[in-house]
């Protein structure tokens, strides 16, 4: 449920830049793991970058990468 909240928000644009998994815990009332396996989807999904010590952050795109998640849109 998390990871589908964040998800809409990173596409809606309504998400910040970074995430805090202490954040998470506290606004979703779930457990730490929750909340690190839904950052987790996340990054795999490609939505977010993680650095270490830094924690995670939302993924930007380049002009090329966008254009291709449109395209792909446009398939489904």
């Amino acid at each position: 449920m998390v990871a589908d909240v964040l998800r809409r928000q990173i596409h809606d644009g309504d998400l910040a830049e970074s995430l805090d998994e202490r954040t998470l815990i506290a606004d979703f009332n779930v457990s730490r793991n929750t909340a690190r396996e839904s950052l987790s989807l996340l990054r795999h999904a490609g939505l977010l970058t993680q650095e270490p010590n830094r924690g995670f952050f939302v993924r930007t795109f380049g002009i090329d990468e966008l254009k291709d998640l449109y395209r792909a849109r446009r398939v489904f």
